[in-house]
């Protein structure tokens, strides 16, 4: 079970995102487009060669502060071409 800490920091990194995206429909838009291209990237590949990718992304996040993770966070939104839905259509 996560630390309550922990708990807090996704929080504020979500209200983060959700504040960068313009609001919550442009991040549900993005966190399911993530959950989407993931499940694709994923498909058919051994168990084993996910968990090592998971791996290795647990260890680049517990190497951020709170800080780092934000700017983590956003830059990965930018990259992904996150827009706000009226600009996306």
């Amino acid at each position: 079970m996560p630390r309550p800490k922990t708990l807090r920091l996704k929080r504020r990194a979500q209200k983060t995102l959700i504040t960068h995206m313009h609001g919550n429909k442009n991040f549900d838009t993005w966190n399911t487009s993530l959950a989407n291209k993931a499940s694709q990237k994923y498909a058919g590949r051994p168990t084993q060669l996910i968990c090592q990718d998971a791996a290795e992304m647990m260890k680049l996040a517990k190497s951020f502060d709170e800080k780092g993770f934000r700017q983590y966070a956003a830059s990965q939104a930018q990259t992904a071409g996150v827009q706000p839905a009226s600009c996306s259509k």
